[in-house]
């Protein structure tokens, strides 16, 4: 069965064109990467949003030849909570929607067209930051075979639909000027034995949920606009012990915000282990057992980390301290 998936990062945009044989579908997606920012960038970039008006003519001008239009439709957020109108897009995926939404996107248009049983979706996200757009490339994407360079970050299978997906990027990745660049909690992540691909970005209850299997996420991350960006990542540790671990940093707008939630955190953590959370709270960093593994948090500045899966109880002390702050 054919599947493709192309992303294009741009600014605050992400472009999207994926195909699939009816009536199953599969999406693959490859890995790609984002412009670091300059030194003094700032961590986000916000720019005015584009118009629908913009985004409508911009698919009106993509025609192929042999290929057929089905439907096109912008869909534009009228308040912060409206989440509802997207789930309908994705085949009713409550939880895509959701993330897409904490992620802060403001516009999604789509244009289908169709040749035979071979269907394409060109999908456009508009984001309030470019870090939002990020953080939708890194979950859109799925792993491929081939990267090519149109706007920030890009990816793509599937030849027998290539190129019109060349041409879909080619169209739509100039939509804005300005280069995305990666929110300051991703440059502190550790390098070293990092997994390539498993990059993710988290923005609240949600995407934290999708992306880090640790209790109590919500005390951790907040119900609302309570931390500034997350960064989630797989690490293969290969010495003293190989251990497959996962890091999660969470930054808040200030130190004492921080300090709020990893007492909160301390204390759902330590009343598991019937303890008193001034137990734990005389240090900023402290191991918990859970069932079979080890879960290591770490409090710093406006920053708290999260290590879950060590198998031994020093292992996740070995990634923390790789920790750029």
């Amino acid at each position: 069965m054919g599947s493709k998936k192309h992303d294009a990062v741009k600014s605050a945009i992400v472009v999207c064109a994926w195909t699939f044989v009816s009536p199953l579908a599969a999406i693959a997606l490859e890995p790609a990467t984002s412009h670091a920012a300059l030194p003094g960038a700032p961590a986000v970039v916000s720019l005015p949003p584009i118009s629908a008006t913009f985004i409508g003519s911009k698919l009106d001008a993509l025609s192929f030849s042999g290929w057929d239009l089905v439907k096109q439709s912008i869909w534009q957020r009228q308040s912060v909570d409206d989440k509802s109108p997207l789930s309908s897009y994705f085949y009713g995926d409550e939880t895509k929607s959701l993330i897409i939404s904490e992620y802060k996107v403001n516009l999604f248009a789509r244009k289908t067209i169709a040749r035979g049983q071979r269907t394409i979706y060109i999908d456009i996200y508009q984001f309030d930051q470019s870090a939002g757009a990020l953080a939708a490339y890194y979950y859109l994407r799925k792993g491929a075979t081939t990267v090519i360079k149109r706007g920030d970050g890009t990816s793509e299978d599937d030849d027998e639909s290539k190129d019109v997906i060349r041409k879909c990027a080619d169209g739509l990745s100039h939509l804005t000027s300005a280069p995305g660049v990666k929110p300051e909690v991703m440059r502190q992540m550790p390098v070293l034995d990092l997994i390539a691909g498993s990059e993710k970005l988290v923005a609240g209850p949600v995407s934290a949920r999708k992306f880090c299997p640790a209790p109590y996420l919500p005390v951790l991350v907040g119900e609302g606009n309570e931390i500034v960006w997350g960064s989630v990542a797989d690490y293969q540790i290969q010495a003293p012990y190989k251990e497959r671990l996962k890091l999660l940093i969470t930054e808040y707008a200030t130190a004492e915000a921080a300090q709020s939630h990893y007492a909160a955190y301390m204390a759902e953590l330590g009343s598991g282990h019937g303890e008193m959370p001034a137990t734990r709270l005389a240090g900023n960093a402290n191991v918990f057992k859970l069932a079979s593994t080890f879960i290591a948090v770490e409090l710093k500045g406006k920053t708290i980390c999260l290590v879950t899966g060590a198998k031994k109880r020093f292992s996740p002390q070995l990634l923390l301290q790789q920790m750029r702050y």
